[in-house]
């Protein structure tokens, strides 16, 4: 096993057949924070002498999905197949030494091999034919050009046993190990010599990996006691599963680490995510950024049984991360979304959205009215129950006239009918009709004066109910925008109505709230249809 004292040395060593998901993710952090705690170094070797698996841009995808996870390698990484010379050379040196020995079974033979026996229900493994033949005549047939691969000769008898840093003491029994392939026929090492000869030369201290290498483990050993040289020390954490309790999959919802960030996750997010799949600190801390991970991390608190991932609680962190930025902060995340508009442009819009996102994708959409024109609605989006098509046009132009001429939008400004003179204007005339004069005070006392005749005739004696058509509790059961008296617009907030006609109402609008407003509508229509009962046909004024 490696010794305390010698330098802290570690790995992520991928094979490039594909992107980098959740799992590879987590072992890589592991790594990570285990090298930069104790002070050692992180590095990252690339597997790619399975050249029949091999995904082209794999490995560029993969170190992209480190470097966005904040994770950064001290060294050059190491491509496994710019070294096959030095697997070659290290295959000849267990021949020599009888430690491993060349086979020259076809594949055929092979399949055969196994078919037997899965017909007699055993184990599927090398049956060591080739073992027995004489070295000379296995050096004359290789002159010969045949072809074949070199097999570890692995004991017979006995136990190998491991002392894991996280899974404790592991025992195997050395008769069901098999012969496997050291290197293949096309001349390149299989996982376990490049494995074996790739971290002595790296001097790795500690290989962090994954669980499904266990079974492996006493066949490294025993290669690392072959070659005489002292192996690393070994930590296999457990599987990363699903809901289902199966190995954690797209099938579950999960992404390839790219895809998190082009789905508009944070990497602090995704980091906390998968430090605490089969981890934990010991506290109640939810949150942790990168240094107090660094500083947390403790390879004794990996659990031994295998993590299950609640892809729920990935949202909840993003969104909790998303409310710790800054908004500038926020702002320049944000900002490839919406490549068209400026960071400084975004910056003061943040504290508007910063509450609601979920995702940093969440942002375009709920900020696009802000830059964009609407690209158009249909009709039956605008027209409300009971109205028609020109009535809502004329409606929706009179709006868009008066808010256009708007150019202050101060709170209780933008509630006032615009004057077209401007708010000097505007505010005599307000000056006017808090003193009792001017036409300011004459809409106010007309409105006033209607509201005290309204109040004291429905207080007379009980009306019949008014004509639904102009019943308020009925329009708020509709679809707004609704054209109001007069050609106003009815708008809606918070459930309440309220009523803004082209003239006058602006202004009355501003004298009661908005529960007030609709109780004078409400008596409106009453008193419109007690006099229509009275046969006086003249309409009160609304």
């Amino acid at each position: 096993m490696s010794q305390v004292n010698e330098p802290i040395r570690v790995r992520y060593a991928p094979s490039p057949t594909g992107a980098l998901h959740l799992g590879g993710a987590r072992t890589a952090l592991f790594n990570y924070l285990f090298a930069r705690q104790k002070g050692g170094q992180f590095l990252l070797r690339i597997e790619d002498t399975d050249r029949a698996r091999l995904k082209p841009g794999s490995q560029e995808q993969i170190e992209e999905g480190l470097q966005w996870l904040r994770m950064t390698w001290d060294e050059t990484p190491l491509i496994q197949s710019e070294r096959q010379p030095i697997y070659q050379q290290a295959a000849d040196d267990l021949l020599e030494s009888g430690a491993a020995y060349r086979c020259f079974c076809t594949p055929e033979r092979l399949a055969q091999m196994r078919a037997e026996q899965r017909a007699r229900h055993e184990p599927e493994r090398y049956d060591r034919r080739c073992r027995a033949i004489p070295r000379e005549e296995s050096d004359r047939r290789a002159a010969a050009g045949e072809r074949y691969v070199v097999r570890q000769a692995m004991p017979t008898q006995g136990t190998t046993t491991l002392q894991d840093l996280v899974m404790g003491t592991v025992t195997f029994r050395n008769d069901t190990l098999d012969d496997h392939v050291l290197l293949k026929s096309d001349g390149f090492p299989t996982y376990h010599l490049a494995f074996a000869v790739d971290d002595h030369a790296m001097r790795i201290s500690h290989v962090i990996r994954g669980d499904g290498w266990l079974p492996s483990a006493p066949k490294h050993l025993l290669l690392f006691q072959a070659f005489n040289w002292l192996p690393p020390a070994f930590a296999h954490v457990p599987l990363v599963l699903g809901p289902d309790k199966k190995p954690l999959a797209k099938r579950h919802g999960a992404k390839d680490v790219l895809e998190y960030r082009e789905a508009g996750y944070l990497p602090e997010a995704v980091d906390n995510f998968i430090a605490f799949l089969g981890w934990s600190p010991g506290t109640d801390q939810d949150l942790f950024t990168m240094e107090q991970l660094i500083a947390a991390f403790d390879l004794t608190k990996i659990q031994a049984s295998p993590a299950v991932a609640n892809l729920e609680r990935l949202d909840w962190l993003n969104g909790q991360f998303i409310r710790r930025l800054s908004p500038d902060e926020l702002a320049a995340r944000i900002a490839p979304k919406m490549p068209t508009v400026p960071v400084q442009t975004l910056a003061p819009l943040m504290p508007l959205v910063q509450e609601r996102l979920r995702t940093l994708n969440d942002a375009p959409e709920m900020l696009r009215f802000f830059f964009e024109e609407p690209d158009g609605y249909r009709p039956e989006q605008l027209i409300p129950k009971g109205r028609d098509a020109a009535t809502t046009a004329t409606a929706l132009t009179t709006a868009a006239t008066t808010l256009g001429s708007l150019t202050d939008w101060a709170h209780g400004v933008a509630g006032r009918r615009h004057r077209p003179n401007g708010d000097a204007t505007a505010d005599r005339v307000d000056q006017q009709a808090r003193k009792g004069h001017g036409p300011g005070a004459t809409r106010t006392r007309r409105a006033q004066a209607r509201r005290a005749g309204l109040e004291a005739s429905r207080r007379e004696r009980p009306v019949a109910p008014a004509d639904p058509g102009h019943d308020v509790r009925a329009r708020d059961r509709a679809e707004l925008p609704r054209v109001g008296a007069g050609g106003g617009i009815v708008t809606r907030k918070d459930d309440r109505a309220a009523v803004v006609d082209r003239g006058d109402a602006l202004d009355d609008f501003q004298l009661g709230s908005i529960g007030a407003a609709r109780d004078h509508h409400v008596a409106d229509s009453q008193a419109r249809a007690r006099v229509d009962r009275s046969g006086n046909h003249q309409r009160a004024g609304w």
